[in-house]
């Protein structure tokens, strides 16, 4: 799978072009002049702030604030964050595996849900699974992936946003405080033969070091942050969450350098779909870690939600997975939940 993916990615006769800037205009002071200013761009700067919006989403308060949303109420002892990554379809088969995974993440008490790139392949089914994300009620957590265009992508997520208030998209939306722990967002993918529209979010060195500094100023205050990509980062070996069948490691080097330096011990990724449901409890060396196992450190890749059949690094076919992650102040630990 993954060569014709490459031969088909190095035959492509387009490259991503970068985002249109919008640096020289006067900044925006609500959240619909933030959705419309970046509305064709990857990423909304780090830091911009707005007039603050409240939402309330399954008794919880939520405020965003322009560039980061904020949990209100007192830090919780637990957070639970159920991740959808690489929907990809909105076929009946994948429709049925996202309302089963829902239903995993109703018994786990989930907290909020992360769906981590690769939300439609189609530009065209891109709307409906935007609402199909935000049927799940949860206060769902939305980003770009290697697959979708920038403009498709955040056009898609506004209308779908009319009726779902619970969905945030998290091209623009680069920090979510939830009090126990911080989500950090870092849209779009870095390689960019393999970026499949032209519109796609190029992932550059200067904007993983743009996160970098805001990982700084957390760690300053001694957060647990809990980096969200779709790309994972490079690591090393057969048993590696970046690991892909006949090309070996790879994940986003640049990625890597930043968990490595600025010392993140959490992250929920995807994109590698043969190394699917499974975690690191060293991403740098691709040690393998544990179901259900506490641990200081913790790495994620939480395979495909969609039913659309995937050969796994093991030899088996994947049907569809979720993962459900639980954080409390010990460390993190995981859950893979098989859809089909």
């Amino acid at each position: 799978m993954w060569a014709w993916i490459l031969s088909a990615a190095l035959l492509a006769p387009t490259q991503p072009s970068d985002a249109p800037t919008a640096d020289s205009q006067p900044a925006p002071k609500t959240w619909s002049q933030l959705e419309e200013r970046y509305l064709l761009e990857c990423r909304a700067p780090v830091g911009l702030t707005v007039e603050p919006v409240l939402r309330t989403i399954r008794g919880v308060n939520y405020r965003i604030e322009g560039s980061r949303v904020v949990r209100d109420g007192a830090p919780p002892k637990r957070i639970v964050v159920g991740v959808l990554s690489a929907l990809k379809d909105v076929t009946p088969e994948t429709r049925a595996n996202v309302k089963k995974a829902v239903a995993a993440f109703e018994r786990a008490k989930v907290d909020v849900v992360v769906a981590n790139g690769d939300v439609a392949l189609n530009e065209f089914d891109l709307e409906e699974a935007m609402k199909l994300l935000g049927q799940t009620g949860f206060p769902t957590f939305v980003l770009i992936g290697n697959s979708e265009g920038r403009g498709a992508f955040n056009r898609a997520f506004t209308l779908a946003e009319k009726d779902y208030s619970n969905l945030f998209n998290l091209n623009w939306v680069r920090h979510v405080d939830l009090g126990l722990i911080d989500l950090v967002s870092l849209a779009g993918y870095y390689n960019r033969p393999f970026i499949h529209q032209k519109s796609g979010c190029y992932l550059a060195p200067e904007d993983v070091e743009e996160t970098g500094r805001l990982v700084d100023e957390l760690n300053t205050r001694q957060r647990t942050v809990v980096l969200v990509s779709h790309a994972p980062p490079k690591s090393r070996g057969v048993d590696a969450i970046d690991r892909a069948d006949q090309f070996g490691n790879v994940g986003d080097p640049e990625i890597l350098k930043l968990v490595d330096e600025r010392k993140i011990h959490f992250g929920l990724f995807g994109h590698i779909l043969e190394s699917g449901g499974r975690a690191a409890s060293d991403v740098r060396l691709g040690k393998l870690a544990k179901p259900k196992k506490k641990l200081p450190q913790l790495y994620v890749n939480a395979g495909a939600t969609s039913a659309m059949p995937w050969q796994l690094l093991d030899g088996k076919t994947a049907h569809g997975m979720a993962a459900i992650v639980t954080f409390d102040a010990g460390g993190a630990s995981y859950e893979i939940i098989k859809l089909r």
